[in-house]
């Protein structure tokens, strides 16, 4: 099942939901990726674990990108730094 998505220039682009754990983890090796400059570095961007962590926060909890960037960290820890459910 595919899903129609309106885009910036008002056309529509066909969006596929992710199925299995194998796509998961090809979405995070390509968000582990991101900000690296040269493509052949080992070593991990800060972007790009952001880019995980955020994209775990959504498949894990079910948030949309809109209520994902709206989160302040009190929202998910409290003052004695355990995590808290959202």
């Amino acid at each position: 099942m595919s899903y129609k998505r309106k885009t910036d220039d008002a056309s529509y682009e066909h969006v596929v939901p992710l199925k299995t754990s194998k796509e998961v983890d090809q979405v995070e090796a390509a968000l582990l990726n991101q900000g690296k400059h040269n493509p052949r570095q080992t070593k991990v961007s800060p972007v790009g674990v952001r880019n995980v962590m955020l994209f775990e926060v959504g498949i894990f909890t079910g948030l949309r990108a809109s209520d994902i960037i709206t989160l302040k960290v009190e929202d998910v820890k409290n003052d004695r730094s355990e995590e808290r459910r959202v």
